[in-house]
């Protein structure tokens, strides 16, 4: 077994100890004779990880009424063969325990220039 594999194999390891099933909904926004449309998509359901992470965690943010709330990021861990986005012209959302997240940034993982997995930060949308 190669470290690729061997690491894809971890991968999907700790995606199973604490698994979470999502639909992806991806908006993307293209320039049309110079004026942007938007086209929606849903992505099949993957099994991914989200957790706490420890980067930024709590935050404070302020609703229209300029009152105070705290929240914090979760992170994301999916397998190799994934598909989520978040780029400037790409937005990934989906719903987890009733609540609408959005996926913030995602990043593969890479052994030997081959992907092993993506993680990323996910933000709640309130």
């Amino acid at each position: 077994m190669t470290l690729v594999e061997t690491m894809r194999r971890n991968t999907k390891w700790a995606i199973a100890q604490n698994p979470t099933e999502i639909t992806v909904q991806r908006a993307r926004i293209t320039d049309v004779n110079g004026y942007e449309e938007k086209t929606e998509v849903t992505v099949p359901t993957q099994t991914v990880r989200l957790y706490i992470s420890n980067g930024k965690s709590p935050y404070d943010m302020r609703d229209i009424q300029g009152r105070a709330k705290q929240d914090s990021y979760r992170a994301i861990l999916a397998d190799h063969e994934a598909d989520l986005m978040a780029t400037t012209d790409v937005t990934d959302t989906f719903y987890y325990e009733g609540e609408r997240y959005v996926i913030k940034s995602i990043l593969a993982q890479r052994i030997a220039g081959q992907v092993v997995g993506y993680q990323g930060e996910v933000e709640r949308l309130r």
